[in-house]
C-alpha cells in the first residue's frame, strides 16, 4: 500500500511523514493504535481528527503554523494534539471558556 506525501519542508516534518506513512499503513481501521491516539499523532491521524483530507491539511498546515498552529515536535515526530485542539478553540473564539461553577447547595425541601 503506497501512501502519496507532500515535500516537507523540515527535517523534522520529513521525519513525521515517514513514520506517519509507517503508521497509518500498519494500521487496520478496526484496531486502535498508540500512534493514533497519542499526545502526538501523525499528520494523517490530526487530519483525520479535523475532518480534512491529508492532502488538503498538508496544503494548509503551513498556513496555521504562521497563524500560531504548533509545528511539529523534531523530539516526538509529531504535534502535541491539546496544543492543535487549544489552537483551533482559540482560534474560534473559544478559548477562554471558563466551566460554570456550582451555585450552591440544592435544597429539595423547599417547595
Amino acid at each position: 500500500m503506497s501512501v502519496p506525501r507532500a515535500r516537507p519542508s523540515s527535517t523534522a516534518s520529513r521525519i513525521a511523514t515517514a513514520n506517519c506513512a509507517r503508521a497509518m499503513v500498519e494500521h487496520d481501521n478496526n484496531t486502535s493504535t498508540l500512534r493514533r491516539q497519542g499526545l502526538y499523532p501523525c499528520e494523517a491521524e490530526i487530519a483525520r481528527r479535523l475532518s480534512q483530507s491529508e492532502k488538503h491539511w498538508r496544503r494548509i498546515a503551513p498556513q496555521l503554523e504562521r497563524q500560531g498552529l504548533p509545528k511539529i515536535d523534531p523530539i516526538m515526530k509529531g504535534r502535541f494534539w491539546p496544543a492543535v485542539e487549544a489552537f483551533f478553540r482559540n482560534r474560534h473564539g473559544l478559548g477562554n471558556i471558563v466551566a460554570s461553577q456550582p451555585d450552591g447547595e440544592e435544597r429539595w425541601d423547599v417547595a
